[in-house]
């Protein structure tokens, strides 16, 4: 099209923002011109040979525990500082071959293990709202750079809400699919694969859909990979935001789970008012919670995790104490301590968590709640120390995302509204296993019908050196 950039024209300026902004957020850890520009050879040779490139012009960033072949990939830790991934993660594969570019890799939680994105290889990552604030973990690299325009897209990974959270704290759409939707059949070793999954960051809904539309297929090399056809017509996302025939949507709306979660006064206030807005929509909106087992709470299958970073990485934490932040070596000394029979009983307690789900979405299409119960906190603690004026744990700041991933369900943080001192919330949608659609294109209802903007002072051209 005449006026159109040049795939050359959009990587020069985006690497010229990244090397310009990147200092100071610490969103990347790398980012390399002479590779992006041999991906630009690559798209032009199989745009020459008039292949079909749907993603032609998309850019997008990967979390530091996916793989860019031929560049280096650290997990954000001492193990891997020189380590260089051997080929492509195959979600990055599948991209690339319709056409999108990867301009890098983004900063990632020491083992993608915490919600604070720190590690002892590549230091801290800061919020673009605001530089003295996380973006929230542990894809907070991903988050930032989406939020600071650095790259359009990102790929993270979430295993208790590791995208939507940062999502939540930057003003993004962070979107993880049900399990297996997105397949990921090599690379680190994942201490939560049975509830980890790849997920997306972008500005809006459509952006979102799009990528889903091109990132989830089958992969018979993982054997989470869900069958052909089991979230309906492709491109299912983009057809459905597209499909003009209203639906009369019936959501439960619960502002604690049904677990007593805590929220800060400000969140809490946002997310009634929102829900009050509701009211004069065709939607069909009731309180009401699951009905869990007893005892659900915060990360309530947290030693399954544990004991995989013990069984994982507990010997070389051993040999090399140094290369481990504190929180990782506390988390592996605690998994250390969980029995074979420990484990086997939450095996079957994750059956009890995601039945009662599915019998709660017997009544319901969806379930709306908050995402994160606060604002994102100073960027000098690892998780805010009070919620709701009262103590917190250090997993108190993630409560309203895991169940979800013990459930295997779809969820998606949307930006609703900004907190008392104006930073961005978000509100989960989460809906039943395999209505990847249904959430997403309820999201996209619910984003016209918020009709707010959510961009970055660093995203509108405001100076770094005004934050802090």
């Amino acid at each position: 099209m005449s006026g159109a950039l040049t795939l050359v024209e959009i990587a020069d300026a985006l690497m010229g923002r990244i090397e310009a902004l990147n200092p100071t957020l610490n969103a990347f850890v790398d980012a390399d011109r002479h590779d992006v520009a041999c991906q630009i050879a690559s798209i032009e040779v199989l745009r020459a040979s008039g292949q079909s490139l749907p993603l032609l012009g998309a850019v997008f960033s990967i979390k530091d525990n996916l793989w860019l072949g031929g560049r280096p990939a650290t997990y954000g830790s001492p193990l891997y500082r020189d380590f260089v991934a051997p080929h492509d993660s195959a979600c990055v594969a599948r991209l690339k071959a319709m056409g999108a570019l990867c301009v890098g890799v983004t900063n990632s939680a020491e083992l993608a293990c915490k919600g604070h994105t720190s590690n002892p290889l590549h230091g801290v990552t800061r919020n673009p709202w605001d530089l003295g604030v996380t973006p929230g973990g542990s894809s907070g690299g991903a988050a930032a750079a989406v939020a600071a325009g650095l790259a359009p897209l990102a790929l993270g990974t979430d295993a208790g809400g590791s995208v939507r959270r940062p999502a939540a704290h930057t003003g993004l759409v962070g979107f993880k699919p049900s399990h297996g939707a997105i397949p990921d059949p090599q690379g680190f070793v994942d201490p939560s694969q049975s509830i980890s999954d790849i997920g997306v960051l972008a500005k809006n809904v459509e952006d979102c859909a799009w990528l889903l539309d091109a990132l989830i297929h089958v992969d018979r090399r993982d054997p989470r990979s869900l069958p052909i056809g089991t979230l309906g017509r492709t491109p299912a996302f983009t057809a459905a935001l597209n499909d003009e025939a209203a639906q009369r949507w019936r959501v439960a709306v619960s502002a604690d789970l049904g677990c007593g979660f805590s929220l800060d006064a400000d969140v809490a206030e946002a997310f009634e008012a929102l829900v009050a807005g509701l009211s004069d929509t065709d939607i069909e909106i009731v309180r009401a919670s699951p009905q869990w087992p007893a005892g659900t709470g915060e990360y309530p299958l947290l030693q399954q995790q544990q004991a995989a970073l013990a069984a994982h990485f507990g010997e070389k934490q051993t040999l090399h104490p140094g290369w481990f932040g504190v929180g990782l070596s506390e988390q592996i000394a605690e998994g250390r301590k969980v029995s074979g029979a420990d484990y086997a009983r939450d095996e079957w307690r994750q059956r009890e968590l995601y039945r009662a789900l599915m019998d709660f979405f017997e009544g319901f299409d969806l379930l709306l709640c908050p995402t994160a119960p606060v604002e994102a906190w100073a960027i000098e603690r690892d998780y805010p120390v009070t919620i709701g004026g009262q103590p917190a744990s250090s997993r108190g700041h993630a409560a309203f995302t895991p169940l979800f991933n013990y459930c295997q369900v779809p969820a998606l943080s949307l930006p609703f509204a900004l907190g008392r001192r104006g930073l961005p919330l978000g509100v989960q949608i989460v809906g039943p296993r395999l209505a990847d659609v249904d959430v997403v294109t309820f999201a996209r209802y619910l984003e016209r019908h918020i009709g707010q903007s959510f961009d970055s002072p660093i995203w509108l051209g405001e100076s770094l050196s005004a934050q802090g």
